[in-house]
């Protein structure tokens, strides 16, 4: 009797080819460095980071406590964190090993887009284009290739689960499945809470379209409702114990429209990579806000699940909702906000399309599937490419800089970049000109006066102090830094003044209190 475990049939060969795609089109981020946030967990290696077994540690901390920033927030991922001490324990904490890591759930979160498409009664081969148009573009290089993106991907793995149990499945397996994607994604990211709306949503509209003329179809998604309402209250109590408050930013159209502009685009050309995309203008948002509006309609027009595609559509303007006002706080629309919210829209738009037949296409039709495949092709080129800006810091700062001279932040993360690797002439000239477009900025002054300092460049520094003194950013970094410039240069009188000012700021700044007095 013949063995079909490993039988490639049709489907199997779908999650292969979009699988390949994800893993082909950044396949170049294998020799990336780290980026950005990378450096305070990897480089050096956080100690919570070391062995699975401070399994405890990380999930009983928030995640930069667990990093070697040290610096409380109030961000909590402990399971990315863990599974990034298991990648470690095996490999060394190798950068290549870790970039593996994201592109495997990259390329798992592409299948699971192909399997939504599916059972929301997308054909094969429509599914497979969503799944490969979604895996393959520009728009997910960051949330592929920055290590410290995972939270999002494997957050979007959870919610695309949460989906395909309401859809395929019943009863109490149903409601267990659910349940546990959605504690899995509150794991992951504070915005998990996705899930559990994905799964009440999907099973409600699933319920409602098998027996609607059955006046209690409610009961089972109310029942899943009241199963989640327990879970995220006691994901609450959780948080509360471990004092890591729930925050909400205040709602922001700026960054909704952000968002919904780049998410119109990601679904055509998306633009190339940008760790540091300002918030975009109404003017500049609204081309895409038009494509998605005009997709969304074309894909509830022509789909034969219409309200399962309502229900993806309403999910994903409920993730540029809940995403929009964190991106305005930020004050930067990344592309990796847009990941989930691509995964539900390609789900719906597949549902729209056609099942055509290789062999019986008409020439126009040929020509539609030709044209199509090219457009795949350039989007996953143009993905390739993209890594190169994303290989280091340096690289993506420097394209962030040039596409926005006129965003301080910009500046101010490239002169950060330079510094690791020791360029000091120009990390000084990059946060000079974040100075000049934020003058009161606290991390600006404290980086700047603190690269000098260490390169010993103490008249440069004191030569800032009057620029220090008309503005007094909050800084008391730098108050102590240019009050040590001044004492090593003889100045005790601005010494104690800037000291002083430090204290002001951070009674606790023990550091300050050597320049209270002169100098042995």
């Amino acid at each position: 009797m013949p063995n079909d475990r490993f039988d490639l049939n049709p489907r199997r060969l779908a999650w292969l080819l979009v699988a390949l795609a994800a893993c082909l089109t950044f396949a170049p981020a294998l020799g990336a460095d780290w980026l950005w946030d990378d450096h305070f967990f990897f480089d050096p290696l956080a100690p919570s980071l070391r062995s699975p077994l401070h399994v405890f540690e990380v999930f009983t901390r928030d995640l930069f406590s667990a990093s070697t920033l040290g610096q409380r927030q109030d961000t909590y991922r402990p399971l990315t964190v863990w599974a990034w001490t298991w990648v470690v324990a095996f490999t060394g904490g190798k950068a290549w090993a870790l970039h593996a890591w994201s592109l495997l759930l990259h390329a798992g979160g592409s299948v699971l887009v192909l399997e939504l498409a599916l059972a929301m009664g997308a054909p094969l081969r429509a599914a497979t284009l969503a799944g490969v148009a979604f895996a393959a573009s520009t728009a997910q290089a960051e949330a592929a290739v920055w290590i410290s993106a995972v939270h999002g991907v494997a957050e979007t793995g959870f919610v695309l689960g949460a989906a395909l149990a309401a859809l395929r499945l019943r009863g109490i397996r149903q409601g267990t499945v659910v349940v546990a994607c959605s504690i899995g994604a509150l794991f992951c990211k504070e915005s998990g809470v996705l899930a559990a709306m994905t799964g009440v949503a999907f099973a409600a509209a699933v319920a409602w379209r098998e027996a609607p003329s059955d006046p209690k179809w409610w009961r089972g998604p109310v029942a899943l409702a009241g199963a989640l309402a327990a879970v995220l209250l006691a994901y609450l109590m959780w948080r509360a114990r471990l004092e890591l408050p729930v925050g909400r930013p205040p709602f922001s159209a700026a960054g909704v429209l952000s968002l919904a502009g780049l998410l119109g685009q990601s679904l055509l050309l998306p633009a190339w990579p940008d760790v540091c995309r300002p918030l975009m203008p109404l003017t500049a948002a609204l081309p895409g806000v038009a494509v998605l509006l005009a997709i969304s309609v074309l894909a509830l027009w022509y789909s034969h699940a219409r309200l399962l595609v309502w229900v993806a559509l309403g999910l994903a303007l409920a993730t540029l909702l809940l995403l929009g006002p964190i991106a305005a706080q930020t004050t930067i629309a990344s592309d990796r906000y847009l990941y989930l919210p691509q995964a539900l829209l390609w789900a719906g738009v597949a549902t729209a399309l056609p099942d055509w037949n290789f062999t019986g296409l008409a020439p126009r039709g040929r020509l539609a599937l030709a044209v199509t495949g090219l457009w795949l092709v350039l989007r996953a080129a143009l993905g390739y490419l993209s890594v190169v800006d994303l290989a280091d810091d340096v690289a993506a700062f420097a394209h962030s800089v040039a596409e926005h001279p006129e965003n301080p932040e910009t500046h101010y993360h490239l002169g950060v970049a330079l510094l690791r690797v020791q360029r000091i002439d120009a990390a000084v000239a990059a946060l000079e000109q974040g100075l000049q477009l934020r003058p009161n900025d606290p991390r600006m002054w404290s980086n700047l006066t603190g690269i000098l300092i260490n390169a010993h460049r103490e008249e440069q520094a004191v030569a800032l102090i009057p620029r220090f003194e008309a503005i007094l950013p909050p800084s008391a970094k730098a108050a102590y830094n240019l009050g040590l410039a001044a004492q090593r240069r003889g100045d005790q009188g601005t010494a104690t003044r800037l000291g002083l000012r430090a204290l002001a700021l951070d009674p606790n700044y023990a550091h300050a209190k050597v320049l209270l007095a002169p100098a042995p």
